[in-house]
């Protein structure tokens, strides 16, 4: 498991206040550590399920609510072409 020693690590470097001085670095860290939990969880549920086909996804269906006209107005737009 040293993938999640790689994670634990990346958000250990996230008590150093340091860290915070940084913006940019600590966007990059908290996309690390997002990916690599998800990468993670994906590897560790394929050992668990072993062959099985099904497809998990992390994550929210929430949408900001900006985006939900414009995704209401896309599907709309898909069932109309048929």
């Amino acid at each position: 498991m040293g993938d999640l020693s790689d994670i634990i690590q990346a958000l250990r470097a996230l008590d150093d206040p340091r860290a915070y001085q940084d913006v940019d670095e600590i966007a990059r860290m908290q996309s690390f550590v997002l990916e690599e939990l998800k990468r993670f969880e994906y590897r560790l549920r394929r050992e668990v399920d072993g062959d099985s086909e099904e497809l998990y996804l992390a994550g929210s269906d929430e949408v900001p609510s900006g985006f939900r006209d414009l995704i209401d107005e896309y599907f709309k737009s898909l069932a109309e072409g048929q």
